[in-house]
């Protein structure tokens, strides 16, 4: 039920889903009467999609001058934020566009954001692997708060081989980095069967 553009009667806010979100799930006859007998409901799932439209602040992405990138598919690229004196990093930045495929190029990367907290000195260019898949993240540089643009001549072959910030695992667990989980969803049925006079069926999923 629903699409991409369905706002089902609300205004949405991250700390909606992220916190006490809950589905409720009516059932009624329809006017056709109260069911002969008892009856039950049962439901084992219910998967709720959320479309969403990510912050600003992702980094431009385009193909440069001749360089030493060649890739099939296509690479996208993130930034954290970092203060080097403590080591604490930020959240991710939200996702590039993709790369696309390139040939023996540089990748130019522009508009990279900036923090505003004082705390932070530089940031750290990370990026996926040759066919975007955003549960390994590669460190591709270090650079300071203040710029905003970098030409990237990492080749496949070295990216794959540097440090590893995100690692996602079989369970879609993620390790490193924080900021790119999924919504985990707990799933908790309560389950009636509806009275004689046609009274719906509550289910309640946490």
């Amino acid at each position: 039920m629903g699409g991409t553009s369905d706002l089902w009667g609300a205004s949405w806010l991250p700390n909606d889903l992220n916190g006490a979100f809950s589905v409720r799930i009516q059932g009624s006859t329809n006017g056709l009467g109260p069911p002969v007998g008892a009856a039950t409901w049962l439901i084992d799932c219910v998967l709720v999609t959320v479309t969403y439209q990510g912050a600003s602040g992702a980094i431009a992405v385009a193909v440069g001058g001749a360089g030493s990138v060649t890739l099939t598919v296509g690479r996208i690229y993130y930034t954290v934020f970092q203060n080097n004196g403590t080591g604490h990093i930020s959240d991710l930045s939200p996702a590039s566009a993709s790369t696309g495929p390139v040939t023996s190029s540089t990748i130019d990367l522009s508009d990279i954001a900036t923090s505003s907290d004082p705390q932070v000195d530089q940031k750290i260019i990370l990026a996926t692997s040759d066919g975007g898949d955003p549960s390994s993240l590669f460190y591709v540089a270090t650079i300071p708060n203040i710029q905003t643009a970098y030409f990237d001549d990492t080749d496949e072959a070295t990216l794959v081989l540097n440090q590893l910030y995100l690692f996602t695992d079989e369970f879609g667990n993620d390790f490193g980095v924080a900021g790119n989980t999924l919504l985990q969803w707990k799933c908790l049925c309560q389950t009636q069967g509806p009275s004689l006079d046609g009274s719906w069926t509550e289910h309640l999923l946490l």
